[in-house]
Order: C-alpha cells, then structure tokens, then sequence
C-alpha cells in the first residue's frame, strides 16, 4: 500500500510538471506572436494544439492580428490615395505659377503674390510627405537607406531654398570643412526641414543652424529668437499633435512634425532634446546623433 501511494505520488508530480511545461511552451508562443504583432509582424504564427486550454486565447489573438493587417493596410492605401489626389492639383497650380512668373517677370507685385502662393505648395507638399511618412512609421514600414554623406555639404544644400527666406538664417560650421556620416539623405532630411520650419513659426528674426562635434556624438543645433519653450512644454513637445502656446503669439501648431523628427532620429540611433537656445535666447532643438556613424 505504501508503495502504491508513492507511486501514485510521483506518477502526480510527473504529470504535473508534464503539464505546466506544456503549458509554459504554450504560453511563450502566445508570447511571441504578441511580441511580433506589437512590432508591425503579422504574419508569425505559432502553432498551438487544439487541446490546448489556451487554444481559444490563440484563435482570437490570431483573428485580431489578421484584422489589425486589414486595417493598416486599409489605412495605408488611404494615405496614398490622399497623397496623390492632394499632390496631382498642387502640380498644377505649380506649374501655373511657373508660367505666371516667367511671362510676368518685371511685375514686382504680382511676383510677389505668386511666391507666396508657391512658398504654400511647399508647405502643402511638406504637409503630404509627413502624413506620408507617419503612415510609414505606423505601419512599421519605414527603413533607413543609408549612404555616406558629406553632412556639411548636405545641409548647405537643405539650406539652399530658405535664401530668400524674410528670416535671417545662419548656418556655423564651426571650423569643420566637411564631415562624413552614413545617413538617409531624404528620411533625415524630413527632420531637419521639420526642425527649421517650425523655428520660422516662432522666430522674430533670426535662425540659427549649427554642427558641432564631442567626444562621442555629432550634433546639430536648430536656434531660434523667439519666445523660447516653457518648462511645462519641453516634456511634451515631441508627442503627436502637440500644440505650442505664448500669450503674445497665440497658438502655433505643431502636429505630427516633432513626433516624426523623434522617430527618425531614433532610426539613426540618435536622440533630440529641447532646450532653451543660449545664443538666440529662443527654443534650440539639437539632433545627437552617435559619432560611430560616421565609419563603417
């Protein structure tokens, strides 16, 4: 008899753990197929038995990964059907514009007037292009084509459409010829351009763009002179659809623009900080970008 209860003991303990290990198995492929949904994945699977007590939780897990792939990819075709219905019309007014000012090109006036409808195109472009891009980000499709890049020569170039800017935009090099660095060109330009038109929402003046070495990293200052960041704002400045406040200049959106600047910097194993500007007094974005990235 007491062999028997020891038998039946150890035979309990065996299935038990037989069991739990099943179990644990079970739950480590519930695990990872959460793990990829969350990260964009959702075509891993992992096979469950029927008998499974999870195998319901599997089912429904499975049912809603296939759905949440319907809806991004919904929303994708969405946002490039906005896109290339917003674009095809600014092309046009573009090109209208361009007519415009080559047959007019003595009238100051109306000039004028047409470059303000053109510096608008750009922005409604800008605009198209983030949409763009979150969609990308969202739907984790987003990837870095890097090529080395004289980074210098890169932002001169970036700088190159603001010369007629009623700013005055600064650019410092700070004794540095060139320098090279393995970027994405188009992706890291999006941030930048984000980081220098959201100065002009603010600025008085003057602009400042600024690139900087340390020790480890690569740095590159956007300055402004206008009212500066309030403390309660910097911790919030980079969330989507944040709106920036000052009692002098009303509200001024930012949207998605600094989100999406977080975003790509993160690509590039960097980080941006907000912080007061200490040469223009206003608000200094700074992209930190690691120096590793400047040899493969």
């Amino acid at each position: 008899m007491y062999y028997f209860i020891v038998a039946f003991f150890f035979l309990s303990l065996c299935l038990i753990a037989f069991f739990s290990l099943l179990f644990v198995r079970n739950m480590k492929k519930v695990y990872q197929i959460t793990k990829n949904f969350s990260q964009g994945d959702f075509d891993f699977h992992r096979k469950i038995g029927t008998t499974s007590v999870l195998y319901e939780l599997y089912i429904n897990i499975i049912h809603m990964g296939e759905r949440l792939k319907e809806l991004i990819e919904s929303h994708k075709q969405m946002c490039r059907f906005v896109a290339h219905e917003i674009r095809t019309p600014l092309s046009t007014i573009q090109m209208a514009t361009d007519s415009i000012k080559r047959k007019n090109v003595e009238n100051v006036l109306l000039n004028k007037q047409v470059n303000s409808i053109q510096e608008d195109i750009a922005d409604m472009n800008r605009i198209v292009s983030t949409f763009l891009i979150y969609s990308k980000m969202h739907a984790s499709e987003l990837k870095l084509k890097q090529s080395k890049t004289d980074i210098i020569l890169w932002l001169r170039k970036l700088l190159a459409p603001y010369s007629s800017s009623t700013f005055e935009i600064t650019f410092h090099v700070n004794e540095l010829n060139s320098l090279e660095a393995y970027i994405d060109e188009n992706i890291l330009k999006h941030a930048v351009t984000n980081l220098i038109t959201n100065a002009m929402k603010f600025a008085v003046h003057h602009i400042s763009l600024a690139i900087a070495l340390d020790d480890n990293h690569i740095l590159i200052h956007v300055d402004d002179d206008g009212p500066g960041l309030s403390n309660d704002s910097v911790d919030d400045i980079f969330s989507e659809y944040t709106v920036a406040e000052d009692a002098e200049i009303g509200d001024k959106h930012i949207g998605l623009g600094l989100a999406i600047v977080k975003k790509v910097v993160n690509l590039h194993a960097g980080k941006i900080i907000a912080t007061q500007s200490p040469i223009l007094k206003g608000a200094r974005f700074t992209i930190i970008l690691p120096r590793h990235n400047l040899a493969k």
